[in-house]
């Protein structure tokens, strides 16, 4: 395997505190020249203080649109409050008596935007303030309601612009401090595919992997499918070395050109509902970890069966029979139900 580079601030910096740590411990041993370990700490340093810094920033703009966004639900209720006290005395049309009142652009309706819907509210002041007798205190539609809703609007507003502005600035100083430390990375790495044995154990003094060391997942074996009473399709496989997930894929012969995911998990286990009877389906699974996906399993081929009127009845029948007091099936240990009266798919050759 080849040794890539993370993209995670923190990983970043984790991988090359450990990179230094080794060129510290191996470095002469080896002859490492390309990269020295004031290099990597300074890299590190500046990265670490640069990624902090940008971290804070989104932190803070996070909390400034938590300020804003309610400031501006709020304004953008209380405006249409204010419009259905208005039409009651300007009529439901636009006219210039609305445009007076900060309703411009020949509509009567609340502007989607954030900066039109305080400029209204803005306008709205100005207007109850002209026009008192316009006023209902009990509704709160009032020049001085205007005047606080508007005043908290564009305050998370202004909290929000100036959080984005630092945010911004922080990621200018961010970028480069990471490129920088990504190259030294890169660079160490190169040095060692130079130097060290793809099966050398120093490899991991350095945070890395030796890449003699397989990281792809196998294929999945002893793939199967079985039918449950509820018409559900039960998929199951057998657990694959370095696997962190697993993934199934199906699709339906004579309909579907490729496959689709219909279940992903932790365990080489997934259900699929839906499948009509006489509809026949191929099923793979695949495992995967962060870094790759394993080749996929042998394919199944699945029929669900066709249950004709007789053997409804006589299943009605059956059910019909059993006491009312008799305990229900209860699904087995590992949670897959019971197997009786289940079919079984088979697996190509």
């Amino acid at each position: 395997m080849s040794n890539s580079l993370p993209t995670n601030g923190g990983r970043i910096i984790n991988l090359l505190t450990k990179m230094y740590n080794g060129v510290v411990k191996y470095g002469t041993a080896i002859g490492v020249t390309m990269v020295t370990a004031p290099q990597l700490l300074t890299g590190k340093n500046a990265f670490k203080s640069a990624d902090t810094n940008f971290n804070t920033g989104r932190n803070t703009l996070r909390d400034a649109y938590r300020v804003f966004m309610p400031a501006m639900a709020t304004l953008t209720a209380w405006l249409g409050v204010v419009r259905t006290v208005l039409a009651g005395r300007l009529g439901q049309r636009w006219s210039a008596a609305w445009a007076e009142a900060g309703f411009i652009n020949n509509v009567t309706s609340i502007p989607s935007d954030n900066d039109k819907r305080i400029a209204l509210g803005l306008a709205l002041e100005t207007y109850f303030t002209s026009h008192p007798d316009y006023e209902v205190p009990t509704m709160d539609v009032t020049a001085a309601k205007a005047g606080d809703l508007t005043t908290a609007a564009v305050g998370g507003q202004t909290g929000v612009r100036g959080a984005e502005e630092a945010l911004k600035q922080s990621n200018d100083i961010r970028e480069p401090a990471r490129k920088t430390a990504l190259g030294l990375m890169s660079t160490l790495i190169a040095n060692l595919d130079k130097k060290l044995a793809p099966d050398d154990p120093r490899w991991l003094a350095f945070g890395l992997e030796m890449p003699a060391t397989p990281t792809t997942p196998g294929q999945v074996p002893n793939v199967t499918v079985t039918l449950d009473e509820m018409g559900t399709l039960l998929v199951q496989g057998d657990a694959v070395p370095l696997a962190t997930r697993y993934r199934g894929r199906m699709m339906i012969l004579g309909v579907d050109a490729k496959y689709r995911l219909v279940f992903s998990g932790t365990t080489p286990m997934g259900t699929i509902t839906g499948v009509q009877p006489g509809v026949t389906v191929q099923i793979i699974m695949q495992a995967v970890n962060e870094n790759s996906q394993g080749v996929a399993s042998e394919p199944v081929i699945f029929t669900v069966p066709v249950v004709s009127d007789a053997q409804k009845t006589e299943s009605a029948v059956k059910a019909a029979d059993v006491a009312p007091l008799a305990p229900a099936t209860l699904p087995n240990g590992n949670g897959n139900g019971s197997t009786s009266g289940s079919y079984a798919g088979s697996r190509l050759s």
